[in-house]
Parts: C-alpha cells; sequence; structure tokens
C-alpha cells in the first residue's frame, strides 16, 4: 500500500519504509523509525522540524524559508538548493544518493 502525506508523523505510524519527495524527486529513503529519528537530507529535517509537539514552547510553527519551485521550470542541480542553508556551489549538479545506514539520501552533504 502507499500511503501518500505531509504529515510525516502520521506517514510514520502507519508505514515500515518511508520515501520523502521535494519537487518530483526522492531525497530520502529508509526504514520509517530511522527517518524520523535521524533524517539526513535538510528538508526531511524541515519537515520533522515543522511537526506540532506538546513539547515545544506554544507559538508559529517552523516554516522552511523560500518556495517551492514551479512544476513547469526545469530544475538543474538539486531542487531542494535554493531553501536549503546547507547549500554548497556543487549543489548546482544533481547531487548522488549515498547509503548512510538504513537510509539513501540524494545530498552533496549527507553524513556531515
Amino acid at each position: 500500500m502507499l500511503f501518500i502525506s505531509h504529515d510525516v508523523s502520521a506517514v510514520a505510524k502507519v508505514s515500515d519504509e518511508i520515501a520523502v519527495v521535494y519537487a518530483g524527486r526522492i531525497v530520502e529513503t529508509g526504514p520509517a523509525a530511522d527517518v524520523m529519528n535521524s533524517a539526513q537530507h535538510p528538508y526531511t529535517r524541515g519537515l520533522l522540524g515543522a511537526i506540532p509537539s506538546s513539547d515545544k514552547a506554544r507559538g508559529s510553527l517552523v516554516a522552511i524559508p523560500g518556495n517551492v519551485p514551479s512544476v513547469l521550470s526545469s530544475i538543474t542541480g538539486c531542487a531542494f538548493a535554493d531553501r536549503c542553508e546547507l547549500r554548497i556551489d556543487k549543489c548546482n549538479q544533481e547531487p548522488p544518493i549515498v547509503q548512510i545506514n538504513k537510509q539513501s539520501v540524494a545530498c552533496w552533504r549527507a553524513g556531515q
């Protein structure tokens, strides 16, 4: 079964494996518990940081800065680069998929 949602915490409750997609590209995959507990891609970390929690002080939700690229635009390199605080010059090239433990991550800075 395929379960699609922007609510990563809901996906983790019903899934063994998670694939995080940004701008039509898979940026991280792995066992649900591993992705939730040790996200490797900056977009995945941003999604997890935006989950409301009773443990967090009440206030505004954390938002990922910037805008999602248009589906009509041709994306060169990492689709998340314009919004990423870890961006480096190499991000203008397609990132490799790197294996970190049981997770696969498409990021030049994976594992750092």
